[in-house]
This record gives structure tokens, C-alpha cells and sequence, in this order.
């Protein structure tokens, strides 16, 4: 199948692969998303963008509570990355350690949002504006905490999960 120039030119663009987490600390209620498009846009203070699906209920968290993290994914993750594409629900217990979404073992980050245990990195963030606009709506955050939970061994762009790696015909993760 041949593809049209715009559709070739934007499946050029190299995409990580990460998933995006939300919870209420009120509530409880959490949400999780697969998610590729993400970059940094300023050094300070550090901000980056990440577009989410208009209408999944972790974009509708993040608008609630103004924080959520972005768990990278390593390269052996790929099974993780697409538990993610469906929807999710949250088990067990955050403040016992018990917790686990999409079958995916989370825990209490420094700053009331919710990481995968097993994520490469986290980075905890502060939503400062979402564009509404499109199927997916790009989000402003400030990133206020960073953790890092393997040993760095060379390029860290080079231990990430990338969109390629998920099969062949894998453009988009969500």
C-alpha cells in the first residue's frame, strides 16, 4: 500500500513510546495511556508537550488535578506499551503498595500522580495549558520531578522504547 506524501513524511518522524498516567488522590480514580507524541519544548524552566486522545479520561484527570506522569518505557516493554491502547481500571490499593492498572504494578509518585513500577524513567508533571484543538489535544507541562530506576548505559535515547519496535506495521500506539 502506497501512501500519501503527508502520511509517508509524518510516519518519518522517530516516536518513543510512553504511557501517561493520571489519578485523583481524592477519588481514586486513575486512568493510563499509551502515548508517542512527547517532547521537550524549553530548558527552564524544563516544559514539555505530550498530545493525548481528546476524549480519554486520562486527559479529563490531568484537567481535574493538574498532574500526572510520563513513565518511559525500555526496550523490552513493548508488551506494556500496547496493555495501554484499550481502556483501564485501577486495582488494588496506591496506599498500601497493592496497586496495580491494566494488570501493570503503579505506585505513589513525590507529587501526587501515579508511575508504573516498572518504567524506565518518570517524570512527574504540572499541567500548565492544554490546546484543544484536533483528535488529540497537545498538553503543557512542567516537569517538577524526574526518577530513574535503571542504571544509565550509554545514549538514554538509546534505552528507550521506540514506535518501530512494536511490529512492523505499528505507526500509532494509541
Amino acid at each position: 500500500m502506497e501512501l500519501d506524501p503527508t502520511s509517508f513524511a509524518l510516519r518519518m518522524i522517530p516516536y518513543g513510546v510512553h504511557v501517561v498516567t493520571a489519578v485523583h488522590p481524592a477519588t481514586m480514580q486513575a486512568a493510563a495511556v499509551t502515548s508517542h507524541w512527547l517532547t521537550q519544548t524549553s530548558f527552564s524552566p524544563c516544559l514539555i508537550a505530550v498530545s493525548l486522545p481528546r476524549d480519554h479520561a486520562v486527559l479529563g484527570l490531568i484537567r481535574e488535578t493538574r498532574r500526572f506522569a510520563i513513565n518511559m518505557l525500555g526496550k523490552d516493554d513493548a508488551e506494556e506499551a500496547l496493555a495501554f491502547r484499550r481502556p483501564t481500571t485501577l486495582t488494588g490499593n496506591l496506599h498500601e503498595g497493592t496497586a496495580c492498572i491494566g494488570g501493570w504494578g503503579v505506585s505513589w509518585g513525590r507529587h501526587a500522580t501515579m508511575m508504573l513500577q516498572n518504567a524506565v524513567t518518570v517524570l512527574e508533571c504540572d499541567m500548565r495549558a492544554i490546546l484543544e484543538a484536533g483528535d488529540h489535544y497537545p498538553v503543557i507541562a512542567e516537569v517538577i520531578d524526574a526518577h530513574a530506576r535503571l542504571p544509565q548505559a550509554g545514549r538514554p535515547d538509546g534505552m528507550a522504547l521506540h514506535i518501530g519496535e512494536l511490529g512492523e506495521g505499528v505507526f500509532y500506539a494509541t
